[in-house]
């Protein structure tokens, strides 16, 4: 039952991105912000990041670079694919600039996992091992 709390969250997150980036011509509303595509792109590849440490480290710190590592392989392959894909989707068509801010977003989230949200769960994570 760990992988529900660890891989879970991962799997369900992995799917919806791959619904929103597969499905055939997903109408985004307009925000009024120039490159609103490119920072959706980024942000739903950075918390994807941050999901994938997190199964992979399930916040142990010697799992941490093992994590690090496995993030930044799958997350650029996964990037690149997911881009690649659409070119098969009809209304879709790929973007080397939609494919370089997913990589973004993954590239990202290892200095936020590493200073901001490692501590804090980690921290708490700690302190409910204690009890």
């Amino acid at each position: 039952m760990n992988w529900i709390k660890w891989t879970l969250p991962l799997i369900l997150w992995t799917l919806l991105l791959l619904f929103l980036t597969w499905y055939p011509k997903v109408k985004t509303p307009d925000i009024g912000i120039e490159a609103q595509d490119k920072i959706a792109h980024l942000l739903f590849f950075l918390l994807w990041g941050l999901l994938m440490c997190r199964s992979h480290s399930k916040y142990e710190i010697n799992r941490v670079p093992s994590a690090v590592k496995v993030t930044i392989i799958v997350g650029i392959l996964f990037a690149i694919v997911d881009e690649s894909m659409q070119e098969l989707i009809p209304g879709r068509n790929f973007s080397i600039y939609d494919g370089l801010a997913n990589i973004m977003g993954v590239l990202m989230s290892i200095p936020f996992f590493l200073t901001i949200w490692l501590p804090r769960q980690g921290r708490s994570r700690i302190k409910q091992e204690k009890r």
